[in-house]
């Protein structure tokens, strides 16, 4: 749906979080897209810090959320996928996980959020 100036009336955020241990890791920080998995990711960030990424398209959404399972400290990359590429598997739960996603109603300016919590042990 289109609001009456021809932009899109719904929008979607994603944010992706991360406590591991004392620090909270956001996935989707802008300095660690593209960033390679098992854990990477960078340090601490204060619990305001976190973005909030536009996903216009289910595909920008699913990349966004494979993203942050690359970023994880709960997966690792492992030799041995389909072709011999690598593939992620899942490791002992070292972090809960936070998923956090927003929907935006320009026309009715409201926002609704659902967050998915993943706990550790």
């Amino acid at each position: 749906a289109t609001s009456e100036d021809g932009a899109p009336r719904l929008s979607l955020g994603v944010s992706c979080f991360e406590v591991r241990h004392a620090s909270v890791v956001d996935l989707l920080a802008p300095e660690q897209r593209g960033g390679g998995g098992g854990g990477g990711g960078g340090g601490g960030c204060a619990a305001d810090d976190f973005v909030a990424v536009s996903a216009p398209e289910l595909s920008d959404a699913l990349s966004l959320l494979a993203t942050a399972q690359r970023r994880s400290a709960n997966w690792s990359v492992a030799p041995g996928g389909a072709g011999g590429r690598p593939m992620l598997v899942a490791t002992a739960g070292r972090a809960s996980v936070v998923l956090r996603l927003t929907l935006h109603d320009s026309e009715r300016r409201s926002a609704a959020t659902l967050h998915v919590v993943d706990l550790v042990g």
